[in-house]
């Protein structure tokens, strides 16, 4: 299906047509399942990947065609992860005995400035380092979490963050500028075992 037959499905289903509404569905599934998976706990996908489809027929009356629909899908589905963490909202600290031991351990090489804290190219420790990082990532703010996550985790460009977001540029460069430095002292909190 092009984008000129998703035009075509659209206003089937505005006119009436609800159930090609499914065509829909099954292009973009997997697309909206990667960014939902990408973004919240993998046992709250599914249900926030269903909130992004709900709202898209909710609001599919006001798409305009300028952007394809899978990136204006890909905005919903951003802005629905961000939901999910406003509604959840946040740790305020970082529970230490909640760390499984290995991330406790890349802590401990680390704060001791060990080379070793650095993820090998085997990977060894970064499934540690990955864990103590979305430790610290819970103690954000829904929004400061998914603008870093966005620009330097998922390495998109400012632009298109914003864009996902909602937000100016200039909005984003704030919000990850300001939340690059929470974290940075969030983690360094955690070296020292300093409740955050």
């Amino acid at each position: 299906m092009d984008e000129s037959d998703e035009m075509d499905v659209i206003r089937r289903v505005l006119d009436g047509h609800v159930d090609d509404f499914e065509l829909l569905l099954d292009r973009h599934r997997s697309s909206v399942l990667a960014i939902v998976a990408g973004h919240v706990p993998p046992d709250c996908v599914a249900e926030v990947a269903a909130d992004v489809f709900v709202d898209a027929y909710r609001k599919l009356a006001g798409y305009r065609p300028l952007r394809p629909l899978g990136h204006w899908l890909a905005r919903i589905a951003t802005r629905r992860c961000c939901d999910y963490w406003r509604r959840r909202g946040r740790s305020r600290e970082v529970n230490f005995t909640s760390l499984p031991p290995a991330a406790q351990a890349w802590l401990d090489r680390a704060a001791d400035g060990d080379d070793g804290a650095e993820p090998p190219v085997d990977g060894r420790y970064g499934e540690a380092a990955r864990e103590v990082l979305r430790c610290a990532l819970a103690t954000l703010p829904a929004v400061d979490r998914m603008a870093l996550t966005l620009v330097h985790m998922e390495e998109l460009p400012v632009r298109e963050a914003a864009e996902r977001l909602g937000w100016s540029v200039a909005r984003v460069k704030v919000r990850t500028f300001r939340a690059r430095k929470k974290l940075r002292m969030i983690l360094e909190r955690m070296m020292r075992k300093e409740p955050t």
